[in-house]
């Protein structure tokens, strides 16, 4: 681009595809500008979470004046704020930018979809019996691709019970006597516990929305 267009002084705007720390220190350290969303890998999650529990400032509404609410005032879109961050990468330092901000229509959304994923994977594990024959090992696969299904497999907990029953049956008719032959007939059960980890869907719904952009 610089060499297309002569000059560094221009901004490079990616998807998290982009920010990796290499790229960003090679435009940093070309005196180019660039604003990319952090993918969500690394110690990123962590960090964003520190970060939202325990903003370091007050954060900011985020206005847009184009967007107007039912009273035909400028809307609040969302909050966040602004930190510094020394980076680092092959002996090159600068100083980044992180805009912590959250998208409130996104949070709305995903928030939505948490509590419509976590109903339908509930409706399935409900309707979800045993095969004749089937073990621990399989039963509890066929749940575990119940929560991959709908993408709850860290909001619910699951676990398979097998109940071993046995019971004497007599192999002659009539009266049984303490000299009657008999064997022991053993059922086997199945039985599939699940829970909701509340703790998790919490942290899910609390980040939500929220997003790092490094500039």
């Amino acid at each position: 681009m610089t060499k297309t267009i002569g000059t560094p002084y221009f901004l490079f705007v990616s998807d998290c595809k982009g920010s990796a720390l290499e790229t960003r220190a090679t435009i940093a350290a070309e005196n180019g500008s660039y604003l990319i969303p952090l993918a969500r890998t690394g110690k990123i999650p962590e960090k964003l979470e520190n970060l939202v529990k325990n903003p370091p400032t007050t954060p900011e509404d985020i206005i847009l004046p184009d967007v107007k609410d039912k009273h035909k005032n400028p809307s609040k879109v969302g909050e966040g704020f602004v930190i510094e961050v020394e980076q680092e990468c092959d002996n090159y330092t600068w100083t980044e930018r992180w805009l912590v901000v959250l998208s409130s229509s996104h949070a709305s959304r995903k928030n939505k979809s948490i509590d419509k994923r976590l109903e339908k994977a509930e409706i399935a594990l409900n309707k979800l019996t045993p095969k004749s024959e089937e073990d621990v090992d399989s039963f509890s696969h066929r749940a575990s691709k119940v929560l991959k299904k709908y993408s709850v497999s860290n909001l619910i907990d699951i676990s398979v019970d097998e109940i071993v029953s046995q019971q004497k049956r007599y192999l002659k008719r009539g009266r049984p006597s303490p000299d009657t032959p008999f064997e022991i007939i053993e059922t086997r059960q199945l039985r599939l516990n699940f829970t909701f980890n509340q703790e998790q869907i919490e942290r899910e719904k609390l980040l939500a929305g929220w997003r790092i952009y490094a500039t």
